[in-house]
């Protein structure tokens, strides 16, 4: 009996496009569409290796936690998810070296107005036997799988509300893990924040520490991050470990 071994690569781009074994460009998606109207974006890939790859797409829901980690899910489990109402032009694609492909994404969009952005994630998954030991007829073979994310939004025109908040600041030591505080090397401070706006939103969260005697100012490291309306989150901020007391700074 043949056993095939899979290994799994995900990528997450912060670039306009992704590359491994293949291509896919854009990274991110946004649509825009009316009540009750459809939309067309397209996704090209590309295959980057010199045999043929077999790629194939397939919608999911995600979102993050307070920590920023992913969370994905079946289309459909997330109430802030746009998965149900896109359409792909194929679910499966054969590419030969070098060849590039379209991939059509259709969003029609719900009748009624909505409250806020959504959003999904396009997977695109590549599996490619290992010519040499197909050839040869290997019972136990390697299949290499890549799998790239593309995230897709839908925030209509009519959404216009931006409310970004803070909760709180606290400081978290470093060695310790909790709920708030997942396991670091270094001391680090946390800040807080919630989208209560309608729209998505991408911004820096940037900290500085001026100490309460000296006036010497203490710049933290810079954390982008990318939120969808009704998540909160913690963006954790390392301090040097030759920092003074935390509570000798403001």
């Amino acid at each position: 009996m043949k056993q095939i071994f899979s290994f799994f690569f995900l990528l997450a781009a912060l670039s306009s496009q992704a590359q491994g074994a293949f291509l896919a460009r854009p990274t991110k998606v946004f649509f825009n569409a009316a009540p009750a109207l459809a939309q067309k974006q397209i996704i090209e890939v590309r295959n980057t290796d010199e045999v043929p790859l077999l790629l194939e797409f397939n919608l999911q829901d995600w979102m993050r936690d307070s920590l920023g980690n992913k969370l994905y899910a079946n289309p459909g489990a997330y109430a802030q998810s746009c998965s149900r109402y896109i359409k792909l032009s194929a679910e499966k694609m054969l590419l030969q070296p070098g060849e590039s492909r379209e991939l059509e994404l259709i969003l029609t969009a719900p009748p009624e107005p909505l409250k806020q952005a959504m959003n999904a994630m396009l997977m695109v998954t590549q599996t490619a036997e290992k010519e040499a030991d197909k050839a040869k007829g290997v019972s136990a073979q390697f299949v290499m799988q890549m799998r790239i994310g593309v995230h897709i939004y839908f925030q209509p025109t009519y959404l216009q509300e931006r409310n970004i908040e803070f909760q709180r600041l606290f400081f978290a030591k470093g060695g310790s893990a909790s709920k708030e505080n997942t396991l670091a090397t270094s001391n680090g401070l946390i800040s807080e924040l919630q989208n209560l706006g309608q729209t998505v939103e991408e911004g820096k969260v940037r900290l500085e520490l001026n100490h309460e005697t000296s006036g010497e100012l203490l710049p933290l490291t810079t954390k982008v991050s990318i939120r969808c309306p009704a998540t909160g989150f913690n963006c954790r901020l390392p301090c040097l470990q030759t920092c003074p007391r935390v509570n000798t700074w403001s």
